[in-house]
This record gives C-alpha cells, structure tokens and sequence, in this order.
C-alpha cells in the first residue's frame, strides 16, 4: 500500500473489530487513510528470549501464540470495494515491559503482516528502550497502563531517529479523569520535543468515538499543539511516519511493486512509429503547410 501519494486528513488507530457504522462516518468526515490497529498485551506473560537456541532452531522461529491465525480482513476488504479514495493499512500495537518481551515479539516472522508497529511502554525501562529501537515506528500511551514519565534527553532521540509519539482523544473522551492524565502527558510531549512527530489519532472502536479532523484541530490546544500543528499532526505527519514504516519495512529499494486493483485499466501507450512513418507524417504536415500559405 503506497502512501506516497496520501493527501488529507488520517487516522491511524481504527480497532480492526470496528462497528461497520465508522465506515459511514470516515467517509462523512473524509479521512484518507486509515489503519486497523491489533492490539497484544505482552507485559503480564513470561515471554523470554531463550540463552540458548536449540540445534536446528532458530530464535526467530519461537512460537509466539499472541498473534491471530489469521488476520480478520473483512473490514478492510468492505473499504476497498466501497470507498476508493480511502487507503487501509494495518497496525499491531504491543505492550510490553521488558526488552525481551519485545525482542521475541519484534522477531517473529508474523511481525511482517503489519504496516505499522506501534508500542505501549508500561514503565521507564520500556519507554527508554522504545526511543532508541529502530524497529518501532511509533510510541503511544495507554491510561491506567503506562506508567512513565517522557524526558527531553529520550525524547529528542526519538525524534533524531525519525520516531513518531502518538496522541490518542479517544481516551479523554471516557471521563474527565482521563481528560486531564491525557493532557498531562501531552504536555510533556509539548514541553520536551515542542511536539515534533506527533500524530493524532482517535482509537475508535465504533462511530461514536470519532471526531471530524477539524474539530479534532481544535483540540490540540489542549495538547499543547498550535491549531496548525494539529492539522499536520493529523495529515503531514501521518504521511511521513506511514512512508518511514515503509523503509523499515521493505529495506531501501530502487523499485516498489505493487498489484494492481482489478477495476484498473492500464494506460494504453501510443504505438511506436518507424521511421518511414514518422517521414510520411512530417511530408504532409509541409503539404499542409505549404496549402495554407498558397491560400
């Protein structure tokens, strides 16, 4: 999925169950792109890397049963018919505690399904370690789960590293609690890294919990973001961390291919002329010529 050539407003945390309502209010609001965001809670297992690999074994082949048999792409397949202009991309959000956790995670070949890896850091090891890998494209927050606090040193490697951190409204949207631990944060956020690669997002789950981009905009002065900086935090940035992930993902490459939609006709390119041809038409253009003249 290019997204290269993504203009307008997105949202990148669409929960992949969402209720078939949100399709219609996306489209009301004109969201461009979206990404249907799994979830995986890993900080309470007693996943580890093993010390030592098995002979004829390999780590990355660890069995790792977080991950879904297979992907639930209904949701998606519904877009891609009905909504053209909407482009789709998929998103798995970890939680995790320890680097090892994510290490096992991150190494695991399913990894490769998702367009986006996003983390949720449950204390300040796991934040520390989420700013300096380079594995993760994203870092988000969780209310009631992340117990960190941002620091300016962290947070501008985050950024030096072209890392994203991710507002998500639809929290402070449950209770005025959550409202004011969101703003909080943010304004860490806001303080530290004058909000450099923020992207908004709303976490929706179904047509309730999203916002028109605009009034979403309006928000952002609550999270220490400039009406302006919001926008870009809606639309530039999203584009810019979605084309990152993408040379995470498939490495620096000279060419992209990608399938094309079967309702897609290619261009039909004009048959080559040879060189009598090409004569033949230039004699009769000074024909033409010289008759008008004459005339």
């Amino acid at each position: 999925m290019n997204a290269a050539d993504i203009s307008g407003f997105c949202d990148l945390n669409i929960t992949y169950n969402a209720d078939t309502k949100l399709l219609e209010r996306i489209q009301e609001f004109d969201y461009r792109a979206i990404a249907l965001n799994w979830t995986v809670n890993v900080s309470d297992s007693n996943i580890t890397v093993p010390s030592k690999k098995k002979k004829g074994v390999s780590q990355n082949n660890a069995k790792i049963d977080i991950f879904p048999e297979e992907l639930d792409l209904a949701f998606r397949n519904i877009i891609a018919k009905n909504y053209k202009h909407l482009r789709v991309f998929l998103r798995i959000t970890i939680i995790f505690m320890n680097h090892e956790q994510l290490k096992l995670v991150l190494s695991s070949p399913q990894i490769k399904r998702y367009d986006i890896i996003a983390v949720v850091p449950v204390n300040s090891a796991a934040y520390e370690h989420a700013c300096i890998n380079t594995s993760i494209d994203l870092i988000s927050f969780e209310i009631g789960v992340s117990n960190f606090k941002p620091t300016g040193k962290l947070h501008k490697t985050l950024i030096s590293r072209s890392g994203y951190f991710e507002i998500s409204y639809g929290q402070g949207l449950r209770s005025s609690k959550n409202r004011q631990e969101l703003i909080t944060m943010t304004q860490y956020f806001s303080i530290y890294g004058k909000s450099k690669n923020a992207i908004i997002s709303s976490g929706a789950s179904q047509y309730l919990d999203l916002r028109n981009p605009f009034d979403v905009a309006n928000l952002g002065l609550l999270f220490g973001l400039s009406n302006d900086m919001a926008k870009k935090a809606l639309s530039h940035n999203c584009k810019m961390l979605l084309l990152i992930a993408a040379g995470r993902k498939y490495g620096k490459t000279a060419i992209t291919v990608e399938l094309m939609d079967e309702s897609e006709e290619p261009k039909r390119k004009r048959p080559k002329l040879d060189t009598n041809d090409k004569l033949t038409n230039v004699t009769q253009s000074i024909s033409s010529l010289s008759t008008n003249e004459s005339s």
